[in-house]
């Protein structure tokens, strides 16, 4: 099997084993941002308490991930000192949690969030992750990154005559039920 194919077979066990590799996929990448806490860890670095925590995480306020023993992690990348000085979920968090929570699973949110995109640049002009254009202050470029992504790909697009789609290689009657 091809890394990224999925697999054909119904069987039970090698959908485990799929499951099993996308959640060391992203394990990995959770590491490479920072690590994560379990829900214990977090209530001791954040100093709040399990209801508060709780809350926050059907708000949209944290993003949990799930661990590689299925168990709810929480990516420290998400937290910044408040003005307060105390640890919090960056204010941004919420905003992102929740207008991708009806089209990205956590975990495919995660991944945009930790992956170098090329419209969020550094002084240097090389590509950050959407974490760290959050972190260096470019919080409203880490959201409309997100609005692309989230995006129709025919949002916008002027509408083409049947002709043109045909010449496109469409079906008429494809291009005729796309929304405008």
């Amino acid at each position: 099997m091809i890394p990224h194919e999925i697999p054909k077979s119904s069987d039970a066990s090698t959908w485990e084993s799929v499951l099993a590799r996308g959640r060391k996929v992203v394990a990995d990448a959770v590491e490479a941002s920072g690590g994560a806490w379990t829900t214990e860890q977090a209530l001791e670095q954040l100093g709040v308490d399990r209801d508060s925590f709780v809350r926050w995480r059907e708000e949209g306020r944290v993003l949990a991930l799930e661990g590689l023993d299925e168990a709810l992690t929480y990516p420290v990348a998400q937290f910044t000192l408040s003005g307060r000085g105390e640890l919090r979920p960056h204010p941004v968090m919420q905003r992102m949690v929740q207008r991708a929570q009806a089209r990205l699973s956590p975990e495919e949110l995660f991944g945009l969030l930790t992956a170098p995109q090329p419209m969020l640049v550094d002084a240097d002009g090389h590509p950050l992750t959407p974490l760290e254009a959050i972190a260096s202050g470019n919080e409203d470029g880490a959201l409309r990154l997100l609005d692309w992504v989230l995006t129709s790909s025919d949002a916008g697009a002027p509408p083409i005559s049947a002709e043109r789609a045909r010449e496109l290689g469409h079906d008429s009657s494809e291009i005729a039920r796309r929304p405008s």
